[in-house]
């Protein structure tokens, strides 16, 4: 492929360049998105930047078939990769380059187990670029709120897969760059969000681009099992008989008109890889 030949061609700069000068290409390319440039022109020195970040950081090299799969996912098509050829590691090429717009990027798979060490694992990659990694985790019985974490290098635990994760609010894991969690953590704090009773209360910023993980798995097999999220209800009961002409009737409307409310969709580009990656947009 013509891009991968340009990010192959562009290695050796990327390798001459010392550790400052390629964390500052995050804020250069920032400013060039500021300026007018588009992030398909940004795209062979952004995959460069990040496959010389991961070598640094991770002593693991980005191959080809990864810069395609990268490029793909970009695109908001499916890949699908064999376990072992690095999926993982693929997603790191589009996450970072659409979180050069800062408006935060998710990629959202299938367990707690992988949004932890997925986040952990490639978030050294990202916080070498300068970029902030966010976790969500499920809630437990024996804590009190939802679990939320930022990719911190010195933070330390006693629990091994709790290593460089510092707890934080739900609503600072969202502020991150980008956020790794499952699809009922997403889906749950999307409905959470559309109960609130303020703003403040809401914990996601909105939905600008997603990987998803095990696409088939999210998409078609737990789809088939709805999220289902209830509120305290805060009229009492007088207060139907109260409204005009609050005929059996009429309350059968009112209650069928909110069992289905109105949203909009915006139509976003989709795609995913080896149990994969998608991108989408969505509204209340």
């Amino acid at each position: 492929m013509k891009v991968v030949d340009q990010i192959n061609d562009l290695e050796p700069k990327f390798e001459a360049l010392t550790d400052d000068q390629l964390r500052a290409k995050t804020d250069e390319y920032k400013a060039r998105l500021s300026d007018g440039e588009t992030l398909d022109q940004l795209l062979p020195e952004a995959f460069a930047t990040v496959r010389e970040a991961s070598k640094r950081v991770l002593g693991q090299r980005h191959y080809d078939v990864q810069l395609i799969c990268g490029i793909n996912l970009h695109e908001g098509a499916i890949s699908e990769l064999r376990t072992g050829e690095g999926k993982t590691l693929s997603a790191t090429l589009p996450l970072y380059l659409n979180a050069l717009e800062g408006k935060g990027c998710h990629l959202i798979t299938v367990n707690d187990y992988l949004a932890r060490r997925d986040g952990r694992w490639m978030g050294a990659i990202f916080h070498f670029l300068g970029l902030s990694v966010g976790v969500l985790q499920a809630l437990t019985s024996t804590e009190g709120s939802p679990r939320a974490f930022l990719y911190d290098p010195e933070e330390r635990s006693l629990i091994e897969d709790q290593n460089f994760l510092r707890q934080t609010t739900r609503q600072q894991a969202y502020l991150a760059d980008i956020t790794y969690g499952t699809n009922s953590e997403f889906g749950f704090d999307y409905l959470r969000d559309n109960i609130a009773l303020s703003l403040s209360q809401r914990q996601q910023r909105g939905h600008h681009y997603a990987i998803i993980d095990e696409v088939d798995n999210i998409l078609i097999d737990e789809a088939r099992t709805p999220l289902i999220i209830s509120g305290p209800a805060h009229e009492d009961s007088e207060t139907t008989s109260r409204w005009p002409g609050s005929s059996k009737r009429s309350t059968r409307k009112i209650m069928r008109s909110a069992k289905r409310p109105k949203r909009r969709f915006d139509r976003g580009r989709f795609g995913a890889c080896g149990g994969n990656v998608g991108r989408f947009a969505l509204r209340p």
